[in-house]
């Protein structure tokens, strides 16, 4: 009995402790969690604080900068006019952050150079620059990517000028160069705005400001919801204000911030395959006459057409660029076309196809830019959503697609590896002279 006297005493202390201990722990929690409560509390305060103080000085930059863009930009103007108000007028300006501009090209009175759509968007170069002086002189670089020059006087020759003809979007080490001097830039005073603009202003801008945003820290260093920012204060849609090549380009960028480099090594590009014909012909003759080009450094380097093509000089990429190949009609019927390749890559590849038609006159049908280093040894497969010029574009079928069949070097293969490495192509035949317009 006293055995089990002392067992329920025991039992008994154990509980009284063990209450105890839970009330202490209560205790502690209770002060520990009013003690989070008020920090919790004090954090917001300061934080409704800095938001209400950032929210001013938002508020007071538009309005500053407003009073100037009231008196400079006409947005119901569509282009501006000779000897008219327009011309005076700013029509494509945006502030996508406080120190980053977007804006069309700055053309002089004979306009902007390029399509309708960058006339469209050309904004008088002595309007942008009197806006860039009032409020932001002294403190103020023009970024030009737009392959076209002007008079650099206009803005104190501070332009900073980045060409690469013929891609939709930077090369990748140069996008890398583009940010490190933006980061330079406004890393130099606090106050330095830097001012973006290509021909129209959308896609290669929108896609260099959403890299240089993501550079920088923003959106958590992610480039692609960096492009969803800018193309939301351009009052835009991403699909709308890029093209696919960019979009791509936005995606390698954000997976070397993310750990994830390019290979360095050249891959052999065996073939290419399309599958489905697009039809750039008549009604009585659907088809295409279509042959492939291969462009490294904006320059062109290699070209074929599809198997069958009655044109050998072409299809083996030893003709004339201007040469018209005979008889290469591809009809629905052939359902996919193979075009021989079996040129060693590297690096940044533009990659377009062409139709030639009745009268002889070329007309693009698609093209992609890409980065062999993040290419598949296998098949890398481009759909119609994926190709620029396809997409969005009735005379693709909805499946359409192109293959690209890359194979690692084989043994023997070194020469072109080496040759690879210093910009040539010697399993190719090139065209001389070949530059991307």
């Amino acid at each position: 009995m006293n055995n089990l006297n002392i067992d329920w005493a025991t039992v008994s202390a154990m509980k009284a402790k063990a209450k105890d201990a839970a009330k202490r722990a209560a205790t502690s929690a209770r002060e520990t969690a009013v003690a989070a409560a008020k920090e919790a509390q004090k954090q917001y305060v300061e934080s409704k604080d800095q938001r209400e103080a950032l929210a001013e000085q938002a508020k007071s930059f538009a309005e500053r900068v407003g009073r100037t863009l009231e008196d400079l930009v006409d947005e119901t103007t569509a282009a501006p006019g000779p000897g008219g108000d327009g011309e005076k007028k700013i029509i494509d300006l945006t502030y996508v952050t406080d120190r980053f501009v977007a804006m069309g090209f700055p053309a002089g009175r004979r306009g902007a150079p390029g399509s309708a759509a960058a006339r469209a968007s050309a904004n008088p170069i002595d309007a942008v620059a009197a806006h860039l002086r009032t409020y932001h002189d002294g403190h103020y670089m023009v970024l030009n990517i737009s392959e076209e020059s002007y008079d650099y006087a206009k803005f104190g020759d501070n332009v900073l000028e980045f060409k690469f003809p013929g891609h939709p979007a930077p090369p990748l080490g140069m996008l890398f160069k583009i940010c490190a001097s933006l980061e330079s830039w406004l890393e130099a005073d606090p106050d330095n705005v830097a001012a973006v603009h290509c021909l129209t202003g959308r896609g290669r801008t929108s896609a260099v400001l959403a890299c240089a945003l993501a550079w920088l820290g923003a959106f958590d260093s992610n480039p692609i919801e960096a492009l969803r920012h800018v193309a939301t204060r351009r009052r835009d849609d991403v699909e709308r204000l890029t093209i696919p090549s960019q979009r791509r380009y936005v995606s390698y960028f954000a997976n070397v911030l993310d750990g994830c480099a390019p290979r360095s090594e050249p891959l052999l590009l065996r073939r290419a395959i399309m599958h489905t014909i697009p039809n750039f012909g008549t009604q009585e003759k659907p088809g295409c006459c279509p042959y492939l080009q291969f462009f490294k450094g904006g320059r062109l380097a290699y070209t074929t057409t599809w198997q069958g093509a009655a044109d050998p000089g072409v299809a083996e990429g030893k003709g004339d660029d201007e040469k018209t190949p005979e008889r290469a009609w591809a009809g629905p019927a052939e359902g996919s076309l193979v075009f021989p390749v079996d040129c060693v890559v590297h690096g940044d590849l533009l990659v377009r196809c062409r139709h030639v038609d009745a009268s002889g006159s070329r007309v693009s049908m698609f093209r992609a830019a890409l980065h062999v280093g993040f290419a598949p040894t296998g098949v890398l497969r481009l759909a119609k959503e994926q190709l620029d010029g396809a997409c969005g574009d009735d005379r693709f079928d909805a499946d359409f697609f192109v293959d690209l069949i890359f194979a690692p070097l084989e043994r023997g293969d070194e020469d072109a590896e080496g040759a690879a490495a210093a910009g040539a192509t010697p399993r190719a035949h090139t065209d001389a002279g070949g530059v991307e317009p």
